[in-house]
């Protein structure tokens, strides 16, 4: 009997410390490796479940709770970093690609559809490429930050914008970079996104594009198809280019601003004096010349250039602008021009001074 008592104790204080360890098991946080995570998490009292899928289920719910999605990890002028940013980093060291593409399209939040893409986009490009064209409607409004920028935009135009102009950041595969563009231009919504995105600027002068750019571009209300129909430098456009420059004129505006970049990507000599022209406008009336205005003085190595840049410079921004456009397209013509105009920028495109 008392051998028998002394079996059932043993067994009993087996069951509860196994039902202890299993309780410790379960309380068990999942631990975040970034510094700034732990410390974020920490200073709001947050302990993450054990469980993956309640995991899941509590960042998303934190975040839903969110008016902006915040899309640089630090914000302000402090760079404060975000509970947000930290909780979707989180997210993806435990969700799985397929579950973050569905809540990055499906979830009702907003915000929470913002978040997650934006953290998507860092692990899983191709994925997010993918959202991008499932959504290319949604044209829900999104408040965002990043760094200091704070800003209202639709989803769909957020996405794509990441996309497109953050190709090798975020190391998009040229297939799906091509194919969203594709998408893009033969969209209904072509018109609200090239601004934004770029399309133009960027889209490869394939055959089967020119008769849809050709049918975009008017002159008098929409001329950013221009930019990449001078890309096939055919002989009949150079008449429809003449004749933008002459509706557009000199004065600084959006078609003006078409007309330059088209010439950067086909600088014709029939187009240089509109060039010279704008450029004298722009030092007669005092007015700083733009980036895209410097892109196409620089596409002509001829000594009338140097002395229309040289009297161009009023400021820092003039600077900016020069060094953006010589980036681009660094001619060693202009090498010794750029050096005496841009000294606080290497030649080699890197900045030896920090932005202020």
């Amino acid at each position: 009997m008392f051998k028998s008592s002394i079996l059932i104790l043993s067994f009993l204080i087996c069951l509860v410390s196994f039902h202890s360890c299993n309780a410790k098991t379960e309380k068990t946080a999942f631990v975040i490796e970034n510094v700034e995570g732990k410390i974020m998490l920490e200073s709001k009292d947050i302990t993450l479940p054990s469980d993956k899928e309640q995991c899941i289920d509590y960042i998303v719910k934190n975040i839903s709770l969110d008016t902006i999605a915040y899309l640089s990890r630090g914000i302000g002028s402090t760079g404060i970093p975000t509970l947000q940013y930290t909780l979707a980093d989180t997210l993806l060291t435990i969700a799985s690609e397929k579950q973050l593409q569905e809540i990055a399209m499906n979830h009702k939040s907003v915000v929470v559809r913002a978040a997650i893409f934006n953290a998507l986009i860092r692990k899983y490009p191709h994925a997010a490429v993918e959202v991008a064209i499932q959504g290319l409607y949604d044209f829900t409004p999104v408040g965002t930050m990043s760094g200091c920028i704070e800003d209202i935009d639709t989803l769909s135009m957020l996405r794509v914008h990441a996309i497109v102009l953050n190709k090798e950041y975020y190391h998009i595969n040229d297939n799906d970079y091509n194919r969203l563009d594709s998408i893009l231009l033969f969209s209904k919504i072509t018109k609200k996104m090239d601004s934004y995105g770029k399309l133009y600027k960027k889209l490869n002068p394939k055959p089967d594009y020119y008769q849809r750019l050709l049918s975009l571009y008017d002159k008098s209300s929409y001329t950013t198809p221009i930019i990449a129909i001078a890309k096939y430098h055919k002989a009949e456009d150079r008449k429809r280019m003449m004749e933008l420059f002459q509706y557009v004129g000199y004065k600084k505006s959006d078609g003006l601003d078409d007309a330059l970049q088209a010439i950067s990507e086909w600088p014709d000599n029939a187009y240089k004096s509109y060039v010279q022209s704008v450029a004298k406008h722009f030092l007669k009336n005092k007015v700083g010349f733009t980036e895209d205005l410097y892109s196409a003085l620089l596409c002509y190595e001829e000594k009338w250039v140097t002395p229309l840049i040289e009297a161009s410079m009023y400021d820092y921004n003039s600077q900016w602008n020069l060094y953006s456009a010589y980036k681009d397209n660094p001619r060693p013509y202009y090498r010794e021009l750029f050096n005496k105009c841009c000294p606080t920028y290497k030649d080699d495109n890197e900045l030896q001074a920090t932005c202020k």
